[in-house]
């Protein structure tokens, strides 16, 4: 699977990516390309089946394009500041997600810190099979938004729901909080996949309501 991927460096589409941690957005982390191997792996039949996938603060959108591209119904969320640049991405790659094997894909706003509106619900259909995350944990740059995301996990997953979370450790980076968080909301993260590359090392948890 091939995907084009886009970053204006045109004035107008540039100055809004430099606010607060925007930037972060326009960088594919080593966690995302990590999250769509372990999609691939596990669970390329559902995707094929048209699963339900929302992905949060997706950044460049790469795993749930890759999951559109293998079938799955997919929205794409991040902050007002980059969803033109993931509406850009998918239009890049509008041929091949019109291809008969593809699912949906859109890319909407969503502010972990703001209630979900009406809006939001009637265009995610808000009940997905999967909940995707890559390196949205990382205190020095987000501080303690994990918080937010874990509400929003929370709030919009079902019972059935896969919450999968891809994340590179770093120093002080926050994760043991996000961890224990996740746990006393009942979420039972579960470690799937821990792999080192390097200097980096990647953790995929899983999580679900029981």
């Amino acid at each position: 699977l091939k995907l084009s991927l886009v970053w204006d460096n045109e004035e107008q589409h540039l100055a809004p990516l430099f606010t607060g941690a925007c930037w972060a957005g326009t960088i594919v982390w080593q966690a995302s390309l990590e999250l769509c191997d372990y999609m691939v792996e596990t669970y390329l039949s559902e995707m094929k089946n048209g699963a339900n996938l929302l992905e949060l603060g997706c950044g460049m959108g790469v795993p749930g394009m890759i999951a559109c591209m293998n079938g799955a119904n997919v929205v794409l969320t991040e902050q007002k500041e980059l969803v033109d640049l993931i509406k850009r991405n998918i239009n890049s790659n509008k041929a091949a997600f019109s291809q008969s094997n593809c699912g949906t894909i859109e890319a909407i706003r969503l502010d972990w810190e703001r209630d979900l509106s009406k809006s939001f619900k009637t265009k995610s259909k808000l009940c997905p099979d999967f909940i995707l995350s890559a390196d949205c944990v990382y205190e020095p740059l987000y501080g303690n938004s994990w918080k937010f995301l874990l509400e929003k996990m929370h709030s919009i997953s079902v019972k059935n729901t896969k919450i999968i979370v891809s994340l590179e450790r770093r120093i002080s980076d926050g994760i043991e909080n996000f961890l224990i968080s996740a746990t006393d909301m009942k979420l039972n993260p579960t470690l799937v996949v821990k792999k080192g590359l390097g200097p980096t090392t990647i953790e995929i948890y899983e999580m679900s309501k029981f």
